[in-house]
């Protein structure tokens, strides 16, 4: 009888480049000294709570959940790199060939 589970190898992949990409962010937030923008985490947290009829409560909600609120402020802190990186873009004249 076949097993229902799906083979390692499917999700190995995926796994690598979760991996990768947070030990990329990682680095690329303790070298640029990123700490995450409150502001913003309030901003996406009002953002959040508008999608729903009870605003007020949503938000008590997210506020009185820490695990929720990790959640945002790693989404906003993912973004200001996301800033960071490309407000040190090179412009077309400066960009070399690999």
């Amino acid at each position: 009888m076949p097993s229902q589970v799906p083979a390692r190898a499917a999700f190995e992949e995926p796994a690598r480049r979760r991996v990768a990409l947070g030990l990329i962010l990682g680095e690329i937030i303790r070298s640029a000294n990123l700490k995450v923008d409150r502001q913003r985490v309030q901003a996406r947290l009002d953002e959040i709570a508008a999608s729903y009829p009870n605003s007020d409560e949503v938000r008590r909600t997210y506020l009185q959940s820490a695990e929720a609120m990790r959640q945002i402020e790693a989404t906003v802190l993912e973004d200001q790199v996301i800033d960071w990186c490309s407000s040190r873009q090179a412009s077309p004249s400066e960009r070399r060939p690999l």
